[in-house]
């Protein structure tokens, strides 16, 4: 009922696009509180772990050397996922001649966050958020409802909260955010639509 009140909430003031007006459609179950992500001008969640290659990730550190780029994804087994990452990959040069850092972050376990960098091909910085703080910490998290568990599953024959190491099925919505300088987010994109994600122009624009 709480998920239903923020959503009605949220389409008054216009918080969310008209392509958002259907969660279900996205498998997001609205039996549970649906996530807003946090706002623009506010102070981004300090990121504190290491990146899957054992790389030390703080984010109160990278911010000294300039912007940081927070980007979530749902898993290896997101088609989406991997094409996007992938085509954001061929403007990262233009992104960090910005001195600009790059993490890209999902909740599956570290060996499936290493086949979706292999799969893309690309030189992002990878997280394997799989205690679920950072996506907790930026309000991306929600519960996928078994219909759409079920059609991953059968579809794509991968298992969520097994490419999670969790007990259910949990995504993020992949949602893109920027930290400036200052530690503040300065740019937010975010879309229960997970075809609709932050193009290389849109980042750099913000750089």
């Amino acid at each position: 009922m709480k998920s239903v009140f923020i959503l009605l909430v949220a389409l008054v003031t216009g918080h969310f696009s008209q392509a958002q007006t259907n969660p279900t459609q996205y498998g997001m179950d609205t039996n549970f509180v649906l996530p807003i992500g946090i706002p623009v001008d506010t102070i981004a969640p300090r990121i504190n772990t290491t990146s899957i290659t054992g790389k030390k990730i703080d984010t109160e550190e990278l911010i000294k050397k300039g912007a940081v780029v927070v980007i979530f994804y749902r898993g290896e087994w997101c088609p989406v996922c991997t094409r996007y990452l992938a085509e954001l990959n061929e403007s990262l040069s233009k992104i960090t001649a910005k001195g600009a850092t790059v993490l890209v972050i999902s909740p599956e376990l570290t060996a499936h966050a290493e086949n979706t960098k292999e799969d893309t091909k690309s030189d992002f910085i990878f997280i394997s958020d799989s205690s679920l703080q950072i996506v907790n910490d930026y309000d991306v998290l929600f519960d996928v409802t078994k219909k759409y568990t079920n059609k991953i599953l059968t579809k794509l024959q991968s298992d969520i909260a097994e490419n999670n190491g969790a007990d259910k099925a949990q995504l993020p919505v992949p949602a893109t955010y920027i930290i400036d300088k200052n530690g503040k987010i300065i740019y937010k994109q975010f879309d229960y639509n997970y075809l609709n994600r932050a193009s290389a122009e849109d980042i750099l624009k913000m750089l």
